[in-house]
């Protein structure tokens, strides 16, 4: 953390990670100076809104707490972009698992070290204020004795919603949560009822936060984020509890019960740790959906031949009974079809083999995806290649289907079902990996 600047704007100084500034102006820079200053202006608008949305909250406490957690040579909140946020969430600081690209904050470390690092670049400001006051609320009950999810429902029901009830008022929640009950229903799970919300909760949460001026519009995070809140505003503390101790449960019992592989990834173009992670998170997750657990193993990290950012990375191949193998290959690394972006070489034997090509991937995200920034969609549609072509090594036969991941030829309707997280193994695919993987 202590590669991070003060930047001061009106009444605010946060500390902002160093991808979070505001480009590069040197000689040779892409950015020009004037892109880079319209980017500053940017910035400094939305830190200022930040600051007096927490004045808002805060009220009478804006002083304390802005001197608490915000001033000094090493203030509690920095605020991070989502890149940042994705290794953090990898490395498990905070002992949890999260995806790094759905978080929204999280306090790490403990005193006098710790740190609140709350996502900026692609949150409203809200937002942003929502989640600094929600992880300040940890650091007030920590000493409290209570349990992880305890604390994490009690932050929600009571904290979360105190926030939103002092930015818009009493009469607007009553009204809201009066809106997001007729869009609720009931459901039992595990023995216990829920208020489970429709679409159209969702929606009428949106509609209720952009009537008091919120500037909030409509993506998949957000979405997520408004659905997560609408469950919040309309189940009790004690239901919020219940949830997060099954979220617990079945996440173990899932791990330990679901059938799995052994997939050894060899980089061998040397790829940025995002790109790397992103992948890896797309993979995981598609098999989870087919109910497979993916066990993957980085074989770049296990020699110390090459460094992992090296063209020339050597990979050392674990000393197992068996695994599938998966070479992120550069190109001319052997014959390919055009445009095949991957290609199973090895489907028998303890140690199967494919390769995906990494340059084609690129060419691909260029072509249909074009507004995706940054390494997101490489990494999302690489995670989608690999898990194609350990399909391949798994079922046998001819296994291209006309939907699915298992389409033989891409485009953009595959590009955008893999940006929503919608290219899937079809249910027949499904049922047969997971027969042939389970003990006979």
């Amino acid at each position: 953390m202590n590669r991070c600047t003060a930047l001061g704007a009106w009444c605010l100084t946060l500390v902002l990670c160093p991808a979070l500034q505001v480009g590069n102006t040197e000689p040779g820079s892409y950015q020009s100076l004037e892109t880079a200053e319209k980017r500053s202006a940017v910035l400094t608008e939305k830190l200022r809104e930040i600051v007096s949305l927490l004045r808002i909250v805060w009220r009478q406490d804006f002083d304390s707490n802005y001197q608490k957690y915000m001033l000094g040579p090493s203030p509690t909140v920095i605020l991070i972009p989502r890149e940042e946020m994705i290794r953090i969430a990898a490395t498990r600081l905070d002992g949890r698992r999260r995806d790094g690209e759905t978080t929204q904050g999280m306090t790490i470390g403990d005193e006098p070290n710790v740190k609140i690092v709350v996502v900026y670049d692609d949150i409203a400001p809200l937002l942003v204020a929502r989640t600094i006051n929600h992880e300040i609320g940890h650091l007030q009950l920590r000493d409290k004795g209570m349990s992880r999810n305890k604390e994490e429902a009690h932050i929600r029901k009571t904290v979360d919603t105190l926030f939103f009830e002092k930015m818009f008022g009493q009469d607007w929640m009553k009204a809201t949560v009066a809106a997001l009950k007729k869009g609720v229903i009931p459901i039992e799970k595990n023995g216990r009822q829920y208020q489970g919300y429709r679409p159209d909760a969702v929606e009428a949460f949106y509609r209720q936060l952009i009537k008091a001026g919120a500037k909030l519009e409509k993506t998949p995070l957000y979405d997520r984020i408004v659905a997560s809140l609408v469950f919040i505003l309309t189940n009790s503390e004690e239901n919020l509890l219940a949830a997060l101790d099954a979220e617990d449960g079945a996440e173990q019992f899932s791990q330990e019960e679901l059938p799995h592989i052994i997939v050894v990834v060899c980089d061998m173009v040397g790829l940025d740790l995002e790109t790397r992670l992103l992948a890896k998170k797309h993979t995981i997750r598609i098999f989870r959906r087919a109910g497979i657990n993916v066990n993957w193993i980085d074989a770049n990290e296990l020699t110390s031949t090459a460094p992992l950012s090296s063209s020339r990375a050597k990979c050392m191949m674990p000393s197992m009974e068996s695994y599938l193998v998966v070479v992120i290959s550069p190109r001319g690394a052997i014959r390919w079809a055009p445009g095949q972006m991957g290609v199973a070489t090895t489907r028998v034997g303890a140690y199967k083999r494919a390769y995906v090509r990494y340059d084609l991937v690129e060419t691909f995200v260029d072509t249909f995806m074009p507004g995706q920034k940054g390494n997101s969609g490489v990494g999302a549609i690489l995670g989608h290649v690999i898990a194609h072509e350990l399909g391949h090594l798994l079922i046998p036969g001819q296994v291209h289907t006309e939907q699915g991941i298992m389409r033989e030829r891409w485009g953009r309707h595959q590009a955008t079902q893999a940006a929503q997280g919608d290219l899937l193994f079809h249910a027949d695919h499904v049922k047969l990996m997971q027969d042939l993987l389970r003990p006979k």
